[in-house]
């Protein structure tokens, strides 16, 4: 009985602790830091600079460098779940313009890198550009990036994309109340997503709409060049033979991992990757680095049987995972007069344009306001640029 109420004491103390403070999400800040535009913008050119040619577009940076302010980075950890359902601490990232009133908010579904580069590392992401524009910002580290990076990687679990988004932004709120501020978190949202990144967008803003008691408005979804359909994603690859990333051993971790496929992944690699599988999974390093390290020709690490007309088992047990995970899903909706805004190169190395034509498809019968710029001898670099320039023109009209 003593030990009983010992323990009901600590309870209630919990309770009363946590309730006191009014952060049921927020657990702690991690660091924060103010950036002039310039410093930001000139970090995004490097991280470009490689892949697209900045000349292009000069013209939409001068009126950014004209328009842009100093914004506030806010590296945080909060309560949510892991793609089982399990309660994890995660990290992620709040950015706010440091003065004026804020005039929406745009959450990202961040596309994908190594782990040293995750918002909550960096104190600072690519596509935090609308900050500098009046908007509060909110990046979410992918489930096995940041505070939770001792899990496996999450790629392609979007349904949990989207609860991890929506509970940080209930920690951004609980963050400006601890601070005592009187801005908080606009309920008119902008959702935006490139790459790996575009499902988790549109799976978010479908979330929103099914849970109403948030209170979030959805004003537009803006996605690039997103894996909407895994499968045909990884049958055009096969065929096409070559991609520029090597994603496709974290993908077949992440789907095994969370979906408790029981993969046998040297029946699904071979050679080197197939040797190096750990060390190409865990994270550390650029999946583009990797690419050129181990190759951009999948007949190179892909298993024989992935060239054949019949399947092995362990490819279609591969397959059968990533069918799960198509978006939309099952039971998605949106306001029917929502605008959705998608882009994709035709000359994508990474992400097969058919995804998006599929995609496009579906959602233009439900959502009329669905707009779809296929652009033609554009790469899936070239694109993200394109992209985060059409999300400055969004949040600034």
């Amino acid at each position: 009985m003593r030990f009983a109420g010992v323990k009901l004491t600590i309870l209630f103390c919990l309770l009363f602790c946590v309730g006191a403070r009014g952060q049921e999400h927020l657990v702690t800040v991690l660091e924060e830091r103010t950036m002039a535009f310039d410093e930001q913008l000139d970090s995004i050119l490097v991280e470009f600079g490689d892949y697209v040619d900045i000349d292009k577009y000069k013209n939409a940076i001068e009126i950014a460098r004209k328009l842009g302010r100093p914004a506030r980075f806010v590296a945080v950890e909060y309560r949510t779940v892991d793609p089982k359902g399990n309660p994890v601490v995660a990290s992620g990232l709040i950015a706010y313009p440091e003065k004026g009133t804020f005039r929406g908010t745009v959450e990202i579904s961040p596309f994908a890198r190594e782990k040293t580069h995750c918002g909550s590392r960096r104190v600072f992401s690519t596509e935090c550009i609308p900050t500098n524009f009046g908007y509060v910002t909110l990046i979410p580290d992918t489930i096995g990036f940041g505070s939770s990076e001792d899990l496996p990687i999450a790629y392609l679990m979007y349904e949990n994309s989207a609860r991890v988004s929506a509970d940080l932004r209930l920690a951004a709120k609980e963050y400006f109340a601890m601070t005592g501020s009187d801005r908080t978190v606009p309920d008119k949202t902008v959702f935006f997503g490139y790459s790996l990144g575009a499902p988790g967008a549109l799976a978010t803003a479908g979330y929103y709409h099914s849970h109403p008691e948030i209170g979030v408005k959805i004003k537009r979804v803006c996605i690039g060049s997103g894996p909407y359909s895994p499968v045909l994603a990884l049958k055009n690859t096969v065929y096409k033979g070559e991609i520029t990333y090597l994603i496709y051993p974290g993908i077949a971790k992440s789907v095994n991992s969370w979906l408790d496929l029981g993969l046998d992944y040297a029946k699904l690699f071979r050679g080197p990757v197939r040797d190096d599988f750990d060390i190409i999974t865990d994270g550390s390093t650029n999946l583009r680095v990797l690419a050129e390290k181990y190759g951009f020709k999948v007949q190179q690490y892909l298993c024989p049987d992935f060239f054949l007309p019949e399947k092995s088992e362990e490819i279609e047990k591969l397959m059968e995972g990533l069918a799960r995970l198509e978006i939309p899903g099952e039971g998605f909706s949106l306001p029917r007069n929502v605008r959705i805004d998608m882009l994709h190169g035709v000359e994508d190395m990474f992400v097969p344009v058919d995804c998006s034509d599929i995609l496009y498809q579906k959602l233009k019968k439900d959502y009329p306001c669905t707009r779809y710029m296929r652009i033609p001898k554009v790469s899936h670099y070239e694109t993200a640029a394109i992209s985060l320039v059409d999300l400055v023109f969004t949040v600034l009209l």
